[in-house]
């Protein structure tokens, strides 16, 4: 009996049939392929393409190509992966994904290399998404007989029809953000105060990949536990930032990549990637807090009174964006003047990084069913 999945089938006829259709790899991306094409948009880069066509997800999990596969003809570029809705049944067929388009012909590619997919009966899918489009495609596509994707028109999730693109604050102008904006620095102030009182120092070094990956995964893990149990996982999973840790990602030249500690304590993993001589992305950027776990970690002294440990606890809210304007300050002395986070699957979420100052950088989704 074969163990191939349907993402394998898929990846296997492309690989056979499609001239321009390759593995995506850390070798390839050593290559330049991607940096090529980079225009300063979050979804085109190495990290981007390795978390958003991702084959560790188990909605769409690849026996071959963890990376997932890359179009490139020498004028035109995008990522395909495939995934089944998270309320689609296990044992349905997926979805393929086309992910952040450009070059020459872009669109006309997309069009060409859907229509080929979804009349193949030896394809197994419901149809395409298109992610990542910039406004121009997205309208190009719409007069192509592609669809809108929102909450009320194919929606890909129930509370988050466009995934993390759902919301769309995510630019953050630096120099603002570390000088001008109050929010941030009332943070930083009181998680200061969390340092002190508890004799504490919270500080920053380069992820070194393939020593540090476990330490990353464990974040990446209690991250996510921490959103289920609070009910705000929307889609993602810990595995799709499995790829952003890999040690041959973190070891090309424009990945940008620390762990945060609290003394020895692993607290923060920031994965990012340089677009543009002056912009950056944060793609893996997740600062634990879990008061519970944090603080038995540290050695909490158990017989401490209830209006102790109040105490020491007060501030600790703090880090996540303390956390922030510590990246932020490290980014900016190397020399960039922006940051996008990414838009978000949740209201909360984007509200928290407009709050840090983040300014709208829409992107779109369009969807061509079988």
């Amino acid at each position: 009996m074969s163990s191939e999945n349907n993402r394998d089938i898929l990846e296997k006829y492309l690989l056979e049939n499609f001239d321009s259709v390759r593995s995506f790899t850390a070798e390839e991306a050593r290559k330049g392929t991607i940096d090529r094409y980079k225009d300063g948009s979050y979804g085109v880069s190495n990290i981007g393409f390795a978390l958003y066509s991702n084959g560790n997800n188990s909605r769409g999990r690849s026996s071959n190509h963890p990376f997932g596969l890359v179009f490139e003809d020498g004028e035109t570029l995008f990522s395909i992966g495939y995934y089944r809705k998270e309320s689609d049944p296990k044992d349905s067929t997926g979805y393929i994904f086309v992910v952040s388009p450009r070059g020459r012909n872009a669109t006309k590619k997309i069009m060409e290399f859907t229509d080929a997919a979804i009349s193949d009966c030896k394809i197994p899918c419901k149809g395409v998404y298109a992610r990542f489009l910039i406004r121009e495609q997205y309208d190009e596509l719409l007069n192509k007989g592609f669809l809108s994707v929102d909450e009320s028109h194919n929606p890909w999730h129930a509370s988050a029809s466009r995934e993390d693109e759902t919301f769309s604050h995510s630019l953050i102008n630096l120099d603002n953000a570390i000088k001008s904006n109050e929010k941030l620095r009332l943070a930083s102030n009181r998680f200061d105060n969390f340092l002190k009182r508890n004799g504490l120092r919270y500080h920053l070094r380069q992820y070194r990949g393939e020593e540090d990956y476990e330490i990353a995964k464990i974040i990446v893990e209690k991250h996510f536990d921490m959103l289920r149990k609070a009910g705000k996982q929307v889609g993602s999973v810990p595995e799709d930032h499995y790829n952003s840790i890999d040690a041959k990602i973190a070891r090309l030249d424009s990945t940008i990549a620390h762990l945060g500690f609290l003394d020895n304590l692993p607290v923060s993993l920031f994965v990012g990637e340089k677009l543009s001589d002056k912009r950056v992305a944060l793609y893996t950027p997740f600062t634990l807090r879990d008061t519970m776990f944090v603080f038995n970690e540290l050695g909490m002294n158990p017989n401490e009174t209830i209006a102790d440990k109040k105490e020491r606890k007060r501030g600790f809210t703090a880090m996540p964006a303390a956390t922030y304007l510590t990246i932020f300050e490290d980014l900016e002395a190397r020399n960039f003047d922006e940051v996008l986070l990414g838009g978000s699957e949740l209201r909360g979420l984007d509200d928290m990084k407009r709050k840090m100052g983040a300014k709208s950088d829409p992107s779109y989704w369009a969807v061509k069913l079988k």
